[in-house]
């Protein structure tokens, strides 16, 4: 019963989780106070067929090809902000899905993503056809980190590797970071986006906490994923609550599901939630949005 992000074995159970119709069980690490499944689901692939990607399951990703003109929104933020830190080379979005922020990654950068899924990865490849004519933009490939499918990307090459909501499905985050820590540039910059467990929103939901979903087998805290970061050998962490953009993209993403005026009131939960993320109650923050870049 090892932690997955420190490998401490001081870990206890944590509790159950109902809510699905496959129940899970939660452990958390008393040492640097992230959770896991345990024990991790057999064959943790199979959530992610057609059906994951088409929002027809229970626990769905949502298709941004339908907002796409609304989401460029958040990718083109963040991409400027990624600008900061690597303004050209080779970017790679890993579990890009339909590949949205590699599209928009294109505008500077020589843009790659890829995903275990096969459907996302046709799909997106045939979307980006139809949008994009960037010649930058070098294709979406199926695979992951530890079975690395893009043989023309070499170690200590890759200027901009990103993770967005992708950690928390890895049950061995370890492995996966040290891959991206080797396929980056001295000087290169790795992007996670997840949840902080160790929040104040999180902690108060406890089991309850939305997050806890039968795919997520990871629950990095703030503590936990910097420490692993800098034990990998990422000489800075740079850490990110909410995100590493401003509120007007993601008000100006919203748009693309608004059907009347009175859609423009959802805006009032996602102000309060963006500036209360600036706010820490005990030392955490009060919500659970974070953004890490690690730099090599």
């Amino acid at each position: 019963m090892i932690c997955p992000v420190c490998e401490s074995s001081n870990t206890v159970f944590a509790g159950d989780i109902f809510r699905f119709d496959q129940p899970f069980s939660i452990r958390k690490c008393q040492d640097c106070k992230s959770s896991y499944q345990y024990p991790a689901p057999k064959n943790s692939d199979l959530f992610y067929t057609d059906d994951y990607y088409s929002g027809k399951a229970v626990f769905s990703y949502i298709d941004e090809r339908k907002i796409d003109k609304y989401a460029r929104y958040v990718w083109n933020a963040r991409i400027r902000n990624l600008q900061k830190f690597q303004k050209g080379g080779i970017f790679l979005d890993v579990g890009c899905s339909f590949g949205g922020l590699t599209r928009s990654a294109s505008k500077y950068y020589l843009s790659y993503g890829i995903d275990i899924s096969r459907y996302a990865v046709n799909q997106g490849n045939e979307f980006s056809k139809q949008t994009s004519q960037n010649k930058n933009f070098k294709g979406l490939f199926c695979g992951d980190l530890l079975n690395f499918p893009i043989a023309e990307i070499k170690n200590s090459s890759v200027a901009v590797v990103t993770m967005i909501e992708v950690a928390e499905h890895l049950e061995n985050p370890v492995e996966h970071f040290k891959k991206a820590w080797e396929l980056l540039m001295p000087g290169g910059v790795f992007l996670i986006q997840t949840a902080n467990m160790t929040a104040r929103q999180a902690a108060r939901a406890g089991l309850n906490y939305h997050y806890y979903l039968p795919g997520h087998l990871t629950y990095f805290s703030e503590q936990g994923i910097e420490a692993l970061l800098k034990k990998i050998g990422f000489t800075s962490v740079i850490k990110y609550f909410p995100v590493e953009f401003g509120l007007l993209p993601k008000l100006l993403k919203m748009r693309g599901n608004f059907t009347s005026w009175r859609d423009y009131f959802r805006w009032i939960n996602v102000i309060y939630y963006h500036l209360s993320s600036f706010l820490r109650y005990k030392g955490e923050p009060l919500t659970s949005s974070m953004v890490v870049y690690a730099i090599k």
